[in-house]
C-alpha cells in the first residue's frame, strides 16, 4: 500500500484479479495460507507472458508451495529486505535486494521528548531465534503485542499491554527509549534495519541497540554513535541517566537519523520503480534433473521439492506432496 500511495503506476488489490490483461508486471507478497491459493495458481499458469516478482521483507519466508511452483515455472524475480544467499527464497530469474522496511518511517507530529512520561518499551510478536535477548533485557518494561503472544511473554517482569498503533494518537507517544534487537541469524545474514528501527524514529525516541545488531546497522548505513550500543538492561538504565542530564546532544543524533530515513524513503522508491520500469533479458537460475543430471529450461522443468525434465519425471517415482501432506497440483 505505501508503494501504491507514491507511485502512481502502481495498483494494490488484496484479491485474485479475473482480468490482469492491463497489467505488464504482477507483484505477489506472503499472505495468509487461507487465501484462494488455486485462483492465483491459475493466474499465472493462463498469463505466463506476464512479468512476476515475488515481494517479501522478511527472510525465512516463501509463497505458498504451489504459487511457488507456478512462479518458478513461469520465471519470476525476487524482491526481498534481506540479502543474497540468506534463506529464503531461491529459483529466482534476477534477485533485488531493497529496504522494503524504510517504508515503516511516518513522518508525523510526534510528541516532543520533554513532553514524554514514561520510559522503555518494545513492541513485536515473540520469536524464538531473539529469546535469548529478552532474557537480557525484559525487566521492568513494558512490552507490546498481540494476545496470542502475550502468553509467552509472561515469565518476564514487565508490563505487557495491547498492540500499539502507529498514527499521532499511539501510546508510542509517551515514551522515550525503546530496545533494538534481532534474530540470532540476522548477526550473519544481512536483513535491513526492522520496522521497529523506522517506528521509533517517527516517534522521536531513543534507540538502545544490543551489540549484537552493530554489524546490521553499519551494513545499513546509518551512523549510531558507540554510546546507543548496550549489552544489559542494566547498562541501558545507567545510560538513560547520562541521557536526562543533557538530553540535548542525543536528541540532536538522532533527529540526525531521522533525516536520513526521510531521505532513503525517496531512493528506495525511486530504486523500485527503475527495477519495474527496467526489463531482464538474463535468468539467474541452473536447474539440474534429479534424475538425469543434465541441466532443464524452464519450458521442459517440473518442480515437485526437486527438478525434472519432463520426459524424466514419474510421479509413481518422483511424486513429494508439498502442501500441508496434500497433493495440489502438478506443476508441469
Amino acid at each position: 500500500k505505501w508503494l501504491a500511495e507514491n507511485l502512481d503506476f502502481i495498483n494494490v488489490v488484496d484479491y485474485v484479479p479475473d482480468n490482469i490483461d492491463n497489467y505488464e508486471n504482477i507483484v505477489i507478497a506472503y499472505g495468509t495460507y487461507y487465501a484462494d491459493w488455486a485462483r492465483l495458481v491459475n493466474m499465472i499458469k493462463n498469463n505466463s507472458n506476464k512479468r512476476y516478482f515475488f515481494l517479501v521483507n522478511e527472510y525465512g519466508l516463501t509463497p505458498n508451495a504451489d504459487v511457488y511452483s507456478a512462479l518458478i515455472k513461469v520465471g519470476y524475480e525476487a524482491i526481498t529486505n534481506y540479502e543474497k544467499g540468506t534463506k529464503g527464497v531461491k529459483h529466482y530469474k534476477a534477485f533485488h535486494s531493497v529496504n522494503l522496511n524504510v517504508s515503516a518511517f511516518r513522518d508525523i507530529d510526534a510528541k516532543k521528548f520533554y513532553e514524554k512520561t514514561k520510559d522503555i518499551i518494545y513492541w513485536g510478536r515473540f520469536r524464538k531465534d531473539r529469546e535469548v535477548y529478552f532474557d537480557k533485557y525484559f525487566k521492568g518494561i513494558y512490552i507490546s503485542t498481540s494476545r496470542r503472544n502475550k502468553k509467552r511473554f509472561q515469565k518476564y517482569n514487565c508490563y505487557i499491554i495491547d498492540p500499539v498503533s502507529f498514527n499521532e494518537n499511539s501510546i508510542l507517544n509517551d515514551f522515550k527509549y525503546t530496545i533494538y534487537i534481532e534474530d540470532k541469524y540476522t548477526h550473519s545474514h544481512f536483513n535491513n534495519l526492522a520496522d521497529r528501527f523506522y517506528e521509533a524514529l517517527s516517534f522521536n525516541m531513543i534507540i538502545f541497540f544490543d551489540i549484537n545488531c552493530r554489524n546490521t546497522v553499519k551494513r545499513s548505513g546509518y551512523k549510531v554513535d558507540d554510546f546507543y550500543f548496550v549489552s544489559s538492561i542494566e547498562e541501558v538504565r545507567e545510560k538513560i541517566k547520562i541521557i536526562a542530564s543533557s538530553p540535548n546532544k542525543h536528541l540532536e543524533h538522532f533527529l540526525k537519523l531521522k533525516i536520513q530515513a526521510k531521505q532513503e524513503q525517496k531512493e528506495v522508491l525511486k530504486q523500485i520503480e527503475q527495477i519495474f520500469k527496467t526489463p531482464i533479458n538474463y535468468d539467474e537460475s541452473v536447474f539440474i534433473c534429479d534424475e538425469c543430471k543434465k541441466e532443464i529450461k524452464r519450458n521442459n522443468l517440473v518442480f515437485r521439492k526437486k527438478f525434472y525434465h519432463k520426459h524424466c519425471y514419474d510421479p509413481n517415482k518422483h511424486f513429494v506432496p508439498i502442501y500441508r501432506g496434500v497433493p495440489k497440483y502438478e506443476i508441469s
